[in-house]
């Protein structure tokens, strides 16, 4: 691959996270600001159960169908007609469930809104199996400018809504409407064959039922990692509650861009050193987890400012956020760490175990959100997902130490772990208002370097990197010189 062609995907994945990132914030600033907190519960959730379901028409097959159109492109007709039926299918029975489920199930209250994102599962069968398709054939500017253009729709279609005061059905009929319109881009100028009826052969769509189950598991787990506490919140708390916690992670899932475009640098690195080579692979990645593991004072100072920055962004109504927010910076950093070690997985060809540690996640999490929302609320709801994250993390350094023979890097995370949990109890117990905050966050900041040192979380391998490195640049720059 020449680096032109590398930079062109770079910057059109770039201007998508942010572009989609940046529009989708807008969205909820804008409906958090002109809506009940009711009624951005309801949003919060209808989004949440939409980006569960989306990937389900394929039935978790949406990465298969990628692999076969980067290995075969020579067999996209075939593949893009079966994959385009099979997803009908299970879109329209989807979409079906959901429509019943919004006039018939007790208790629920979103019927149009429900019902209308209920019959967005039917274009949306065609928009999962285009868009993997270009994924596959690398043809990433399509994709970027259709989603682009649907999310702005979104954050037009909103403010129509408001302007005429329709509510979230309008917003939802927008919203379906975007549906429809990307599910057209991409036959139109998608540049794919049309799917066609004649290529689906019953050995195809066997092959791809023979396949379901484990895919199927694992975007199901997947899925509900990201989306369960959302869906739980609301049976548990209820709609406006939902919106305090959607306040901070909308917050939340603006941090985690960082670690994630960081990732698409770093795992193709770690994939060719694995098969290149096994020993620098694994000292590379030990090195990169020893100084992951010393992060808390980057997370405290995002700690510190979130009350500033909620209070800057939402209206009053969602300024209790703020410890939500606290405590889901804390599972950013534990999800950078949970995205390198995953890709570590994917390189060693680990998906069973990478599949392992989602699930220990999940019950974790799942544990943790009925233990701690019934008492504690939105801020529960976020230390049950630091919990889950943190146990995901362990299982994964587990396997790493076991498989990749990196001797007491468990130790060091456990180690790592008790000292950041000190000093954020005590910038917690000291967070209070105005400049106070500040002055918690260097005194914690303090205690970290301390116990760092005590636990044996800073050691001399840390050292060592830091002379090795100091020498490095030092050499560089004679060089330059």
């Amino acid at each position: 691959m020449n680096l032109p062609r590398l930079l062109g995907k770079l910057m059109s994945v770039t201007a998508l996270r942010v572009g989609v990132a940046g529009l989708g914030f807008s969205l909820f600033w804008l409906i958090s600001h002109y809506f009940s907190a009711s009624e951005l519960g309801g949003f919060s959730l209808l989004m949440s159960v939409f980006l569960f379901l989306q990937m389900l028409p394929l039935l978790g097959l949406n990465v298969h169908v990628i692999r076969e159109m980067a290995a075969h492109p020579e067999n996209q007709a075939d593949e893009i007609s079966v994959a385009a039926v099979f997803a009908s299918v299970v879109g329209t029975l989807m979409a079906l469930s959901l429509v019943a489920w919004a006039w018939l199930a007790p208790g629920v209250t979103l019927h149009m809104p429900l019902t209308l994102l209920g019959l967005a599962m039917l274009p949306s069968a065609w928009i999962l199996v285009a868009e993997a398709t270009l994924v596959g054939l690398e043809k990433l500017s399509v994709l970027t400018t259709v989603n682009l253009f649907e999310n702005a729709w979104r954050l037009l279609g909103a403010a129509i809504s408001i302007w005429q005061g329709w509510g979230l059905t309008g917003v939802f009929a927008f919203f379906l409407v975007g549906r429809v319109l990307a599910a057209a881009g991409y036959a139109w100028f998608g540049g794919l064959p049309s799917p066609n009826l004649a290529r689906v052969s019953t050995e195809g769509l066997r092959r791809y039922l023979s396949l379901t189950p484990t895919y199927l598991v694992i975007g199901v787990v997947a899925a509900a990692c990201s989306r369960i506490d959302v869906m739980l919140l609301s049976q548990l708390r209820g709609l406006e509650e939902v919106a305090v916690y959607a306040a901070a992670a909308k917050l939340y899932e603006a941090s985690l861009m960082v670690s994630t475009m960081a990732l698409m640098i770093v795992y193709p690195v770690l994939s060719r050193l694995f098969v290149s080579d096994a020993a620098l692979f694994a000292s590379t990645l030990a090195r990169s987890l020893r100084w992951f593991f010393l992060a808390a004072p980057i997370v405290m100072v995002g700690m510190a400012l979130a009350s500033p920055l909620v209070h800057l962004l939402y209206a009053p109504a969602l300024w209790s956020s703020v410890p939500v927010l606290q405590a889901l910076l804390l599972g950013s950093w534990l999800m950078a760490i949970d995205q390198l070690l995953s890709g570590t997985m994917l390189a060693a060809h680990a998906q069973r175990h990478d599949l392992r540690a989602m699930l220990v996640g999940l019950i974790t999490l799942a544990s943790g959100l009925a233990l701690l929302t019934p008492w504690l609320g939105p801020v529960g709801a976020a230390w049950a997902v630091v919990a889950g994250l943190a146990l995901r993390v362990l299982w994964r350094v587990r396997w790493a130490e076991r498989q990749l023979r990196l001797d007491g890097v468990l130790s060091q995370a456990l180690r790592a772990y008790l000292s950041t949990a000190i000093s954020v109890g005590c910038f917690l117990y000291g967070n209070h208002a105005g400049l106070q905050v500040f002055v918690s966050l260097v005194a914690a900041c303090a205690v970290h370097a301390v116990v760092t040192q005590l636990t044996g979380a800073f050691d001399a391998t840390h050292r060592s990197d830091w002379n090795q490195w100091r020498h490095k640049t030092s050499q560089n720059q004679k060089a330059t010189t």
